[in-house]
């Protein structure tokens, strides 16, 4: 906050804007499974199911984007632990909602 209110002060451009780690799809799909993940916070089957939606929308997404930001997608999602989301998820006996969003993705 000091360095934006010094920037403000003299009328300096802010580089990137306000923040000083911009936010991308992509951390923002790995900071989800992350805490989707951490704890018990896998119990919370609405937050869960909503990331894992959000995670199979944006594969479609990619999908019709093209074979190659598919693949890319994929990677980063299975590296972040998507694999182990899926897994976890069915394992912990969900509402069938919670598990056809799961297969699906």
């Amino acid at each position: 906050i000091k360095e934006r209110d010094r920037a403000i002060e003299s009328n300096k451009p802010i580089p990137g804007g306000f923040r000083r780690n911009p936010v991308s799809t992509e951390r923002f799909l790995l900071r989800c499974l992350s805490h989707c993940l951490s704890a018990d916070h896998l119990k919370d089957w609405d937050t869960t199911q909503y990331v894992i939606h959000m995670l199979s929308e944006v594969l479609t997404s990619c999908q019709k984007a093209g074979p190659k930001e598919l693949q890319v997608m994929q990677e980063l999602i299975a590296s972040g632990g998507g694999t182990r989301l899926c897994v976890d998820v069915l394992c912990g006996r969900p509402g069938l909602e919670t598990v056809k969003e799961t297969l699906t993705l």
